[in-house]
């Protein structure tokens, strides 16, 4: 088959650990480490050094079009922006690829961006799967949230809270505003401040990339104010209310951040903290609540299926090491109200392990429970399609994407089910309703470039296995975009992400030519002897 569940890594198992010990060893899997020792330091170190080519391409090309300094950035550039910022994230933090936390969270996303009214943007929802405790937003409408935030929450209403207040944060554009105030410096430096805050790049390499952009520049501070945070609280909270869910959420997930701190791994430092004076927001927050609450009429309304639960077990199913995951599943037995959504974590780490029939059956089980989940529904149809009964498995997807339109895991799974039945142009309809999975499902671009071959749309097809084989494959994606550019029509919008595409890739490549052959001509250093 061409498709495969990504593989959590390995973690210490924790013999007889409460459920609140599962939770922070989930957050804490990062500290502790050094940031300058051992071979996941040296890792980090190479992986930062690494970006540096990309990072100076994206500066670069950010400074062809930036306005001049003081001016305005359009809508357009800010998005575009927001497209190149995106790709940098993806290649310094792995994104969250499972199918059912990604619906799951998109879910949430939409029904608070829903009370925006009209805006500018079409929002975007990702999971950066790290143990910090953040979230962020970017130009252009994406918003980012750390899976070490969602482990720290406990109900749907405070994945919400964190979500309004980002959309807030980018409703009332002020980043924007903040680049804005920096009026004297270039696009480019500002781009470097703006790659440190969200990929937390340590000082050193942030200055050394600030100083090769534009030396002698003055220094870019893009934390959050205090006003920006209250006025961040009070949007969001008003969109909170509005989309049903109890805003005293807002106020105990931020009690629990601050707990927590904002920085739970070395990878974010302490002076790129995004979101300061938690203490004094959680009293005026509460006063809000206090006044909400007096007014009639004005109560929660939204009561949340149980699909927390959900995405919890999945986050145990897909990340947890299986010893430690089943244990605190099967706990949740014990639980009032959590049988399905155990069964449904524990089908969901069967399937982890290729262990099919065990997780048909647990699968199976939460459907009896939850039948009007389209999560669990998409998993089950997820373990048909490995057991190889694609009827079963077209069926069940049918039937999930019957309960919820939105649920993007069905859509996904469906597409693989039809590929192997041969109808193509059915598959092709249904990644096409999922465009967006494309920015965290590492497979998302192959299925859908071989799928356009099948159809015998060659420019397409290339223009797709491009976009997966970089960065990975330099060679070859410059070999697939290369062929696309040719293939696709000369008015074809995607002509010019294509230039963009081989320009870069070119230079990436002459550059990893000139850094092979210095250290080709280098010479080798001399050994010492120890006695």
């Amino acid at each position: 088959m061409s498709f495969s569940l990504s593989k959590a890594g390995k973690m210490p198992a924790l013999p007889g650990k409460s459920s609140q010990q599962v939770k922070d060893f989930i957050l804490n899997e990062d500290n502790g480490r050094s940031v300058l020792k051992g071979p996941r330091a040296a890792r980090d170190r190479n992986r930062i050094l690494g970006l540096v080519p990309a990072l100076v391409g994206l500066l670069l090309a950010l400074a062809l079009w930036a306005p001049a300094p003081g001016s305005a950035m359009t809508l357009s550039q800010e998005k575009e922006l927001g497209r190149k910022y995106l790709k940098l994230i993806q290649e310094y933090f792995p994104m969250a690829g499972d199918e059912d936390l990604i619906t799951y969270v998109e879910s949430v996303g939409k029904r608070v961006a829903g009370q925006l009214g009209p805006t500018q943007y079409d929002y975007r929802f990702y999971v950066i799967d790290n143990p910090t405790t953040n979230a962020f937003t970017i130009p252009g409408g994406a918003v980012f949230l750390f899976r070490g935030l969602i482990a720290l929450m406990d109900s749907e209403d405070e994945l919400a809270g964190i979500i309004s207040h980002e959309l807030a944060h980018s409703q009332a554009q002020h980043l924007e505003r903040q680049m804005e105030k920096s009026r004297n410096l270039s696009i480019a430096t500002i781009a470097g401040t703006l790659a440190a805050v969200f990929l937390g790049l340590p000082p050193a390499t942030t200055q050394a990339l600030a100083l090769g952009v534009q030396a002698g520049s003055k220094t870019l501070q893009l934390q959050y104010s205090r006003e920006n945070e209250e006025e961040a609280d009070r949007i969001g909270f008003r969109y909170l209310c509005t989309a049903g869910y109890n805003p005293q959420a807002m106020v105990s997930v931020m009690r629990k951040m601050k707990q927590k701190s904002w920085s739970t791994s070395p990878k974010v430092p302490s002076y790129l903290l995004t979101h300061p004076g938690l203490g004094e927001r959680i009293i005026y927050l509460q006063g809000l609540v206090d006044e909400q609450q007096k007014q009639p009429g004005r109560k929660a309304s939204w009561s949340p299926t149980g699909d927390f639960q959900l995405m919890h077990a999945a986050i145990l199913g897909h990340y947890v090491e299986p010893q430690e995951a089943e244990r605190e599943l099967q706990t949740w037995f014990q639980q009032p109200g959590k049988e399905g959504a155990a069964w449904y974590g524990l089908g969901r780490l069967a399937l982890r392990q290729g262990q099919y029939p065990n997780a048909y059956d647990c699968l199976k089980k939460a459907v009896a429970i939850r039948p009007d989940s389209a999560l669990v529904l998409s998993s089950l149809g997820l373990a048909q399609y490995y057991l190889g009964d694609l009827k079963a498995a077209e069926h069940t997807l049918n039937s999930a994407i019957l309960l919820n339109p939105d649920c993007s895991s069905a859509h996904y799974r469906l597409a693989l089910v039809l590929q192997d039945q041969g109808d193509y142009r059915e598959a092709l309809r249904q990644l096409q309703k999922v465009q967006h999975l494309a920015d965290v499902l590492a497979d998302f671009n192959y299925q859908i470039g071989v799928i356009y071959g099948k159809l015998n749309q060659l420019g397409p097809a290339h223009y797709y296995l491009g976009k997966f084989y970089d960065p990975s494959d330099l060679k070859l994606a410059l070999f697939h975009f290369t062929k696309a550019k040719g293939l696709l029509p000369a008015q074809d919008s995607r002509q010019e992400e294509i230039d963009e595409a081989v320009k870069d890739l070119e230079d990436r490549l002459r550059l990893k030519k000139t850094e092979e052959m210095r250290r080709s001509s280098r010479p080798p250093s001399p050994r010492r002897v120890w006695e």
